[in-house]
């Protein structure tokens, strides 16, 4: 699934930084269940966080959005069959 995210950005030139968190989110025990939920986080960098309002950069946002956007379009049946294959 990193490699399919990666992949997509770096092809359509959208800036992304990898990072992996010590945190963790539902997708930390959906991945495991059943025959494996192929999972990745999309998260866009931000100040303030557990308060009421935190603040991103525009830049960050539009590039998330574009590259969800990508990801969505790109995934096809034998897209999904060869991230399960890797997995």
């Amino acid at each position: 699934m990193v490699e399919y995210v990666q992949d997509t950005a770096d092809t359509h030139k959208i800036k992304y930084q990898y990072f992996v968190s010590p945190g963790g989110t539902d997708a930390g025990q959906v991945h495991l269940s059943g025959i494996g939920v192929p999972s990745t986080i999309i998260g866009i960098c931000s100040r303030y966080i557990h308060t009421s309002s935190s603040i991103i950069h525009t830049d960050d946002y539009d590039a998330a959005k574009e590259l969800l956007i990508k990801l969505v379009k790109g995934l096809d049946r034998s897209t999904l069959q060869t991230i399960l294959d890797r997995a």
